[in-house]
């Protein structure tokens, strides 16, 4: 089985470490990881990061057979 994982954890080094050190290998130990932050966009403008959605969204649609979302802000989004 592959997993999605969607978080925000990627975004600020003061958690990408927790990400990579402590949540990615525990959900690796169940399945096998999509990790949407490997893939890092090329340009800064909104047509990349559109681009960037478009990919996760497909690779969601089309590899994935969960996604396991990390919701941690109040309200989550």
């Amino acid at each position: 089985m592959k997993a999605y994982v969607a978080s925000p954890y990627g975004f600020a080094e003061s958690t990408k470490t927790w990400y990579d050190t402590t949540l990615l290998p525990l959900i690796e130990e169940h399945v096998e990881v999509l990790d949407p932050w490997k893939v890092q966009p090329e340009g800064s403008g909104p047509e990349t990061w559109l681009a960037l959605g478009a990919r996760h969204l497909d690779t969601i649609e089309h590899e994935a057979d969960l996604v396991v979302a990390c919701l941690d802000q109040e309200p989550p989004e």
